[in-house]
Order: C-alpha cells, then structure tokens, then sequence
C-alpha cells in the first residue's frame, strides 16, 4: 500500500528544494519540536504508520474512489501545492488568536475577496473593532494582541487559549452554515446571524446584522462572548452595562452537538486551490464519517431544537471557566439529542462540516481545521483528497491523534501543566521503560521522546491506566480524551 501514496489524480508540485526530492514526500516535524510535543504526551502519528494502520488500503492510482467527482479530480490534478521539504509547522503557522468565530451566511460558500470590506457585513464591523482593540492595547504600535509565551517552550504555531499569557486577538471568518436564529432585531430587517466559536466549541444565536443602531450591542457581543477575558481591562459598570446589551438583544448560547467540527477553506475568488479541494475534501468526509456510522451535518442549523429537548447544551449568558463541560464531553461521546448512547457506551455522534472564507496558506491546499469538544484544536494543510482523508479521519478525528506531517497550528494541545505531564511520563518510563508508547501495530517502542505512537483510543487509553484510573502514561490525552 506504501507503493500506491501518490495518484494520477494527485498533486502537481511545486518544489523549491533539488530536483532529487521525491514529489510525494511530506517533510516531518523539526526533530526539536517534536521532542517537545512528545516529551508533554501530545500523540503523534507520522503519515506512513497512519496508512500502516488505516483500516482500508488506498485506491488504485488510475481508479479514484466513486465519491469524488472525476471534473474537480482533473482540475485537482492541475493545480500547484507547495511542497517545499520545510514543516509546515516552521512555514505555515496562523498568527496566534483566543478566538476563532465564524459568521453564517446560509449556504454561500465563496464571497467578495476581502469579507471584511463588504458593506454592511458582520465582517466589516469585526475588523473594526478588532482595529481598535490593537489600538488601544499597543498605542497603534507592533501589535501586542498576539504574543503570547509559549506554555512549556512549544513550537510556535502552538499555543495555549486558557493562561494569562495567551493571545487576545480574535480571529473572525464567514462560514457556509445557516443561522439557527430566529429573531430579526436590526432596523434593516436582515436576519440576526448565528456564530461559531472556537475553541470553545460553542454556538451563539440572534446576533444581529449592522444596521446605523446596533454597533453598541456588536461591541458588546464581541467584548463579551469572543474577547471574553483577554485584551483591554474594563471597570465593572462597563461589564454590567456589556451584560445588560447582550441579554436585551437575546442572544443565546450553547455547546455544539458534534464530536469533532471540520472546517474547510473554500474562497474560490481568493484562490481556486482552496475551492477544488473544499469540495473533493467534504465528500471524502463525509464517505468516511458515515462508513463509520457517524452523521454529517453540513448546515448547522438544527439547534433551535435543544429548547424542545431538555435544552441540551444551553449556556447562561455569562462566560465562565470551564462552563459546559458536562455537555461537551457529552458531545464527544456522541451522547446528543440525535445520538443517544447507552450507559457506557458512545453514540454514532455527529460530524460538522461547514466552508469558510481564507485562511491563508491556499498554496498548502488542501487546508483542514479540526476543532474537538475537549478544546483542542489542530490546522491542517498539504492533505490530499485522494490518499490522506481516510486517515485523517481515522487517526486525528476519531482517535484524536495528530499527522505531524500535516501540522500547521495546534491550540490548547496540551490541557494539564508541562511539569504533570514529564513527573507522570517519568514515573511510567520507570515502571516499564519498554512499554511507555507504542510504535505501530502492536509494536513496542523505547521510552525516547522522539517515538511516534499509533494504535486506536482506547488502546492508547488503557496505557495510560494506574490503579486510580488516573492516565500517567504517554501519551497523557490525545485531543479527544477527557
């Protein structure tokens, strides 16, 4: 299977390293960033031990699998992706946010070139008020809305939301998914939107489009919901009065019903790498997820049903540490208002799979953001419709563990303090130092920072088990676990 990585239907590449390089090699992490990402029990799988492990063999080079079209799979083909034998993670990395949010706009999937300059759109009134956070924060200076000290040394393109230290930029996009809101608040009767944030994993509704009287309140639901604890310190009658606009204009909150939540960079008048492989990317998905009995949801707009079913998910009105965590583990599990599991057991759960406007990055196509309940958070890019999805999907989504060949950000990878993590990675190596990590399918591996592990969750999982039930193995937590 190895033999059959590349495909007719695969890359054109675009190489600036010698010509001796093989078109189809994905370079590997640093060797000192991903000894640190080991040494803190951050899973890594490299991509040939994924395909070892993936349960279904490639298709054929000159036989592509049914459920993608064979016309974007000839324009695929044409297309130039960036291979240059450099880590993604070192080349490719987003500037540091807090917060990713992302804006219905009800089944488009391509927009105007620069969302932020539409007239009238939530984008542009985003930019400004990110503008003015910069402002007041730097003095309009090197802005100081993304540095943020690395929690443990790690790499930069990987970083912690949850320390005083982390980043306060917000980072803002549209997004395919429709907006659940069923209100229409603005003087111009445009219908309120729903928002996406992440890493929290949650959904806001009835956030209303500008209008020449409502800038008061989109201040206040950015202030309070996606810069929530990070940037500019306020006197606590600006809260109240922040408080008091969010609830008179109704806005509502609450976790998303989804395992894992898929974006994919689709913004054709940006670059037509991203829309080709948005397209071939979500069909391969959603192939996968559903073999695997998993749902697909690609609309997002199913939620006013959590006010009919015991409100599932339903956050108060005020951002708090560690708030709905009952729901979101619920989430991972699959245990929704579709997925009921047993006592003990997983449900089938739910995929979300929406498209949104640039990211960067387009020459890295195809670029895939995976965001987890847990609040973990990965980016993507270089993965090919063709031969990596299934393993995607197999390793990072369902296993939560990270292809560091396609690596270019991680967020709130690691969820318990570095030092934790090395005393319970020590205290395992010296119990049996010849079985910390796993090196593939049944194979041992030596306590060596450096080691990739494969093997399914629960595998992982049990390796990390003392009498306490508590997990002092490495890996500590892949991005799934609890």
């Amino acid at each position: 299977m190895l033999n059959r990585l590349t495909s007719s239907f695969d890359r054109k590449v675009s190489i600036s390293s010698p010509s001796s390089s093989s078109p189809s090699q994905l370079t590997a992490l640093d060797p000192k960033d991903q000894n640190t990402l080991t040494s803190l029990g951050i899973p890594l799988c490299s991509h040939a031990q994924a395909c070892i492990d993936c349960s279904l063999p490639c298709e054929d080079d000159d036989d592509p699998p049914e459920y993608l079209n064979k016309s974007l799979l000839r324009l695929w083909s044409k297309q130039e992706i960036d291979l240059t034998p450099s880590p993604l993670l070192s080349i490719a990395h987003p500037t540091p946010f807090r917060s990713h949010a992302l804006i219905s706009t009800d089944g488009k999937k391509d927009w105007v070139r620069e969302v932020s300059e539409e007239i009238g759109s939530l984008a542009e009134m985003f930019e400004k008020f990110s503008g003015e956070d910069e402002k007041k924060l730097d003095g309009g200076g090197e802005s100081s809305m993304t540095t943020t000290k690395t929690e443990g040394n790690l790499p930069k393109g990987v970083w912690s939301t949850t320390q005083e230290s982390s980043p306060t930029r917000v980072l803002y996009q549209n997004s395919s998914h429709y907006s659940s809101s069923c209100q229409t608040t603005n003087e111009e009767g445009k219908p309120n939107h729903t928002l996406l944030l992440f890493p929290s994993f949650q959904l806001l509704t009835n956030v209303p489009a500008p209008s020449g009287g409502n800038e008061d309140v989109l201040r206040a639901i950015w202030d309070h919901f996606l810069r929530a604890g990070g940037g500019v310190e306020e006197d606590e009658i600006a809260k109240m009065r922040r408080k008091e606009l969010v609830e008179r204009q109704g806005v509502k909150r609450w976790v998303l019903p989804y395992r894992a939540v898929v974006l994919l960079c689709s913004h054709k008048k940006r670059d037509a790498r991203c829309s080709i492989a948005a397209s071939l990317l979500s069909s391969a998905l959603r192939s996968h997820a559903e073999q695997a009995g998993w749902t697909v949801d690609e609309r997002g707009d199913d939620h006013d049903s959590h006010s009919t079913t015991s409100t599932w998910g339903s956050l108060s009105s005020s951002p708090s540490k560690d708030e709905g965590w009952e729901w979101r583990k619920m989430a991972s599990e699959g245990k929704t208002p579709d997925h009921h599991g047993e006592d003990g057991e997983e449900g089938g759960g739910t995929l979300g799979i929406f498209q949104i406007s640039h990211i960067g990055g387009h020459k890295y196509s195809g670029n895939v953001i995976i965001y987890f309940p847990t609040g973990a958070g990965v980016w993507y890019g270089r993965v090919s419709p063709v031969r990596d999805v299934k393993a995607v999907f197999e390793k990072t989504i369902q296993q939560g563990i990270i292809i560091p060949e396609f690596l270019r950000a991680g967020i709130n990878l690691v969820r318990e303090s570095p030092a934790t993590a090395s005393s319970q990675a020590a205290a395992a190596a010296e119990e049996d130092p010849s079985s910390s990590i796993t090196n593939g399918s049944g194979g041992k591996a030596t306590s060596t920072t450096t080691t990739l592990v494969s093997g399914t969750r629960d595998e992982l999982l049990q390796k990390g088990k003392t009498q306490d039930g508590d997990g002092v193995g490495v890996p500590r937590r892949t991005l799934v676990q609890w």
